[in-house]
Parts: structure tokens; sequence; C-alpha cells
């Protein structure tokens, strides 16, 4: 019988404070799952300055769209 495919993950963390309970569920999630040979890639919304507002600029046909 073979074995079934490996499961990715990803964990998306919205949280402003790195030692939140919020980022250790997420490190452990991510831990448990290396450990269990599936990968886990935890995305730190804070951390990479994701900023979620629309901004004019930023909507295709407007002046200046970026």
């Amino acid at each position: 019988m073979a074995s079934p495919p490996p499961v990715n993950q990803l964990v998306v963390l919205a949280h402003p404070d790195r030692e939140s309970f919020c980022s250790c569920i997420a490190s452990r999630w991510r831990d448990r799952a290396l450990k269990n040979l599936q990968s886990c890639e935890v995305r730190d919304l804070y951390a990479d300055g994701f900023d979620p507002v629309l901004k004019a600029r930023e909507q295709p046909g407007k002046a200046g769209f970026a």
C-alpha cells in the first residue's frame, strides 16, 4: 500500500505581539507538522508589514496605479 502524499500547510498569523498566545499556537502547529513529516509555512502578516487597506492609487484604472 502506497503512503499518502505529503500535506502542505499554511498558517496565517495576524497578531502584533510575537510573544502572544496566537504566535505560540502557530509555532507549535508548525513544529508538530514538521515532526509528522508534513510541510508547514507560517506567514506572519504583521512581520510582513501587511496593510489590508486598499488605497485609491492601488485600484486598477486609477491615475498612478501601482
